[in-house]
């Protein structure tokens, strides 16, 4: 499988997942911030994919059937970002334990996963789905981004 484009909304997301994972504790502001722009950036490819084929006449039917957590979750929690509050999470509060990272103090599902893990696997699921999309509707990747003037 081809890798995505640097500028595909995608590319994005993980690279805001990778800044996260280097930020110190002392930088948990910025890891926060990172998280919540990878969230943004995975749904901008939701978006994305929906305005691209939302004309095609398969497209609502495949879009009414995907009914992936990953992608609900994705949609959800950037509404809230967006649109309330910064986004949730959990954090971890490990006594005795010299935390030096920002990403091993904070979860989604499990406190042993660090949030940015399960990211990446909602960036992955969403990549699938943009994909699936691309190969049903006829468009390709590439297209993700409108020519610069």
């Amino acid at each position: 499988m081809d890798p995505l484009p640097d500028d595909h909304a995608l590319s994005r997301a993980r690279l805001f997942l990778d800044l996260a994972d280097e930020c110190t504790i002392a930088e948990r502001t910025r890891y926060e911030a990172f998280i919540e722009a990878a969230i943004v950036f995975c749904r901008a490819a939701i978006h994305r994919t929906q305005k691209k084929y939302e004309r095609h006449p398969g497209w609502q039917a495949w879009w009414d059937a995907l009914k992936d957590p990953d992608v609900n979750f994705i949609r959800r929690e950037r509404d809230f970002i967006v649109k309330e509050r910064p986004g949730l999470r959990h954090q971890v509060i490990r006594v005795g334990v010299e935390v030096t990272l920002a990403a091993d103090c904070y979860y989604y599902e499990h406190p042993d996963t660090r949030a940015t893990d399960t990211l990446r696997r909602m960036v992955a699921s969403t990549e699938k789905h943009v994909r699936d999309a691309d190969a049903r509707f006829g468009g390709s990747h590439t297209g993700d981004v409108t020519p610069r003037f």
